[in-house]
């Protein structure tokens, strides 16, 4: 797979599939999010969450407080979104991160680090609010994971910034040294 994702890796491709990913974020971010907030009395759903986490305590309430149409739009609209999203920014890391790196590298399979963590929150948050009652351990699990998917997905971007400026550093020298000789 990681061999035919480096034979696919384009920067058009790789822009095309960021560009998707961002849609999409958006649509979750402008129609999903408000709704399941909305339905939440306001609480901050699971996923939006990030590095500030929650407990049992703010799971149990969010639970709670959310009317069947928020958990309708939470299930079968919000993580189906959310199994896209993760897939296709993974893969726009890993191509960017194959197309700044030397052919026999695995390093860019970093990029799928934050799928899988998004992933098992998914899990997770479906287990919440489906189960009843709430195992008491299964919010400090989740936050965990969310806490883990927000910090892994901040370092691959972090990281494609910084390899993205050592390569166009590196190439605008070469291109200086091409044009003016080594001067």
């Amino acid at each position: 797979m990681y061999k035919w994702i480096r034979q696919q890796a384009s920067w058009k491709k790789t822009a095309l599939i960021f560009i998707t990913a961002q849609i999409i974020f958006l649509c979750m971010n402008t129609l999903t999010f408000p709704a399941i907030m909305k339905d939440g009395s306001g609480l901050i759903p699971f996923d939006m969450t990030g590095i500030s986490g929650y407990d049992y305590q703010y799971a149990d309430s969010f639970i709670n407080e959310l009317t069947l149409n928020g958990r309708t739009v939470y299930l079968f609209f919000q993580e189906p979104l959310d199994i896209l999203y993760p897939l296709l920014i993974s893969f726009s890391f890993v191509m960017a991160f194959c197309l700044l790196s030397k052919e026999k590298s695995r390093w860019p399979l970093i990029g799928f680090i934050p799928m899988i963590f998004d992933y098992l929150e998914n899990i997770l948050v479906i287990s919440m609010l489906t189960v009843k009652p709430l195992p008491l351990f299964l919010p400090s699990v989740s936050s965990s994971i969310t806490w883990l998917k927000a910090v892994s997905s901040m370092l691959c971007m972090g990281l494609l910034i910084i390899v993205s400026l050592w390569y166009f550093t590196g190439w605008i020298i070469q291109r200086r040294k091409q044009k003016y000789g080594n001067k």
